[in-house]
């Protein structure tokens, strides 16, 4: 698996463990997941279960998490750099790919509208939604749209909605009772809508995971194809689980996935002082070019081809439509992506079965597991013991 950092600043990134955001299958909750990371800097993470394993020149955590601690928050785990490293860099075609990070200078929006799922399991956010949108300076123009469906909060939620300050729509928010289950897409869409009134909006969506389909996305996904207006939807889920609203929408570009680091206050806190730059926001510049830069620089792994391959795509995708040469791309570089999928298989006759050729296994980048490098040192003692008693076989 190949993925990014999540950047607290230049120097420190964070990484949140993989899991199941749905699944066929029971895992009891004995169950273990052993953990093992490892880098050249630092490794920190604030779960107790995770340990510092520190050797000459490497630094590790290392540890055992129930599946309830894989999902927390606190099993986060930071990373660094030095602070002399401006550059990482990868060899690719005859060229380079070269990655920094640089500070992003955004433009404050216009307008946040919040579409916030009023359904049973959001009953526990509801305070530190409040707490964050108090925040919020009296001078911000505000919209709200709660979601409806559970036969509750009918003179306010969807199809009604609301326009003004901060400070009134978390009035408002206070006489919301939140029950029962809902349909997030009408006042989703209602929300993309309100924002396309004014160019610079943000739609920010609250919600927990909506397993079940109640409704189509057709309207809000053509209104987006054929109404670009460069409108961001930033998704804070308040869980782990299938959301088929957020399923629908993957391929769309526009369907920003907040990171989760802290608890639904802590984030959208975060998530809002990002986007009125009140905070830094640190985001990662990959380029294709022809000869490597000057300056401090480190080569990295064929994973930064990748994640350069993966930018590319979204951009051939939003800016050209070319999804010919999205697709080509992506099956390059073997990447999942909204044009693209994959087929596992475990013999060769069932890939002689489906017509598919597996990739050649060099293409992949992998890090040799701990018992390959023991094989390693073996053979290489044999080596040097068969060099210094000249007994060769």
């Amino acid at each position: 698996i190949t993925f990014p950092l999540i950047l607290e600043d230049k120097n420190k990134g964070l990484i949140r463990l993989p899991y199941f955001r749905d699944r066929n299958f029971r895992i009891p909750n004995e169950t273990k997941h052993l953990v093992w990371l490892e880098s050249k800097q630092i490794l920190e993470s604030g779960n107790k279960s995770l340990a510092p394993d520190n050797t000459d020149k490497v630094f590790g955590v290392r540890g055992s998490l129930t599946d309830a601690e894989l999902l927390a928050t606190d099993s986060t785990i930071r990373a660094t750099k030095p602070d002399d490293v401006e550059t990482v860099w990868a060899s690719h075609e005859g060229g380079t790919i070269e990655q920094r990070v640089k500070v992003v200078e955004g433009t404050k929006p216009t307008r946040y509208v919040f579409a916030v799922d009023t359904s049973e399991s959001m009953r526990a956010e509801r305070d530190r939604i409040i707490a964050i949108l108090g925040k919020m300076p009296p001078q911000e123009d505000v919209a709200l749209v709660l979601s409806n469906g559970n036969a509750l909060n009918r003179d306010i939620s969807f199809p009604n909605s609301f326009k003004g300050t901060a400070a009134e729509a978390v009035e408002r928010l206070k006489s919301v009772t939140f029950g029962g289950g809902v349909d997030n897409l009408p006042a989703l869409t209602k929300a993309w809508d309100i924002a396309a009134e004014k160019d610079g909006s943000v739609v920010i969506w609250i919600h927990a995971p909506q397993p079940m389909k109640f409704s189509t996305s057709n309207d809000l996904s053509q209104k987006i194809k054929r109404r670009p207006n460069n409108t961001s939807i930033y998704s804070l889920s308040t869980g782990t689980g299938l959301d088929v609203v957020e399923k629908e929408l993957d391929g769309l570009n526009f369907l920003l996935n907040v990171p989760r680091f802290g608890d639904v206050g802590t984030d959208l806190e975060r998530l809002i002082g990002q986007l009125n730059n009140s905070t830094k926001k640190f985001t990662y510049e990959r380029t294709k070019v022809a000869k490597k830069s000057d300056g401090p620089s480190v080569e990295t792994s064929k994973h930064l081809v990748r994640l350069w391959a993966n930018d590319e795509i979204g951009r051939i995708l939003a800016t050209e439509g070319n999804e010919k040469a999205a697709v080509e791309l992506a099956m390059k570089n073997q990447l999942v992506t909204p044009v693209t999928g994959a087929v596992v298989l475990e013999t060769q006759a069932q890939y002689d079965q489906f017509g598919l050729k597996p990739v050649d296994k060099s293409t992949v980048p992998t890090i040799p597991e701990p018992e390959t490098y023991l094989l390693i040192a073996v053979v290489f003692g044999i080596l040097l013991w068969c060099l210094v008693t000249r007994k060769f076989f």
